[in-house]
């Protein structure tokens, strides 16, 4: 990646893949990106949500919970505004009425940030890449950037 710093909002699953007792590569290249200021990283307050259910599920809960605080350190969390409100109740209503659901977290998180105008770097690019006018990549794409 360049010296030129890029903005993305990154999904639930890239930030796991960092977090895992056997961390991803590219996951961690990612994150490296975001510490040394070559990539601004952004996650949703939906993601934030799904990280502490995940934290407060699992065998050591008070560690997992401040694993995800730390993050918070280096990647701002987007809100889940009125704005994003509207922009996942027109995407859901177009994907419903062409048979074509998409879950309600990933419908979200795909709003806010539509919202933020920033690419969603994502794992699961099926999930999202329904959503009306999300710009959607894979976190080996952001990479290659």
């Amino acid at each position: 990646m360049e010296d030129l710093e890029v903005e993305v909002v990154l999904d639930t699953d890239v930030i796991i893949n960092y977090l895992k007792k056997r961390p991803d590569p590219v996951a961690t290249q990612i994150f490296h990106d975001v510490k040394e200021g070559r990539l601004a990283a952004h996650m949703t307050s939906i993601t934030a949500f799904e990280l502490y259910r995940g934290a407060r599920l699992s065998p050591n809960p008070e560690r997992r919970i401040e694993e995800v605080r730390a993050l918070q350190g280096y990647i701002s969390v987007l809100p889940f505004d009125e704005v994003a409100a509207y922009v996942a109740s027109e995407a859901c209503v177009i994907l419903e009425k062409l048979g074509e659901p998409v879950e309600m977290r990933d419908l979200f998180i795909g709003a806010s940030a539509k919202v933020a105008g920033f690419p969603l770097t994502t794992g699961n690019v099926t999930h999202f890449q329904k959503i009306p006018g999300l710009s959607v990549i894979t976190p080996q794409d952001l990479l290659r950037g």
